[in-house]
């Protein structure tokens, strides 16, 4: 009588713990599903400008995948680079924009080439793109 009460006790234990294990697994796989991003342009070129302009640029962010993109930081490299995108989470087949501000002022003369690094739930998890110029004096 006692071998059989423990061993439903061992089989309540166990089958308990088995479907935890089951449901742990379906969330982290669902988790680990990442989408696939393309960009309208990777760099945006202005040519050349004088050292006390404001330009923008506008990028278009496209979901190529299967599941929701989720654009989870831009981080412009400078603080003469701002930004304004229109929508963190792009349904499959969707796009979305990202316009980029860039200042001039005080910058120095010459080329100059600025990243705006973006962080998604994509495969490669970092995406660059650029906006770049040539600056002279006014």
């Amino acid at each position: 009588m006692i071998k059989y009460i423990l061993l439903i006790i061992i089989s309540s234990i166990y089958s308990c713990s088995n479907s935890s294990k089951q449901e742990t697994s379906k969330k982290s796989s669902a988790e680990d599903i990442k989408s696939s991003i393309e960009f309208s342009k990777k760099i945006i070129d202005f040519g050349t400008l004088s050292n006390d302009t404001i330009v923008q640029a506008l990028f278009y962010i496209k979901n190529i995948g299967i599941a929701n993109l989720i654009i989870e930081d831009v981080s412009p490299e400078c603080s003469c680079t701002g930004y304004k995108l229109d929508n963190n989470t792009i349904l499959p087949g969707n796009s979305t924009k990202l316009l980029v501000n860039f200042s001039t002022k005080g910058k120095a003369e010459g080329l100059q080439r600025k990243a705006i690094i973006i962080r998604s739930n994509t495969e490669k998890e970092y995406n660059t793109l650029f906006i770049k110029c040539n600056i002279i004096q006014k």
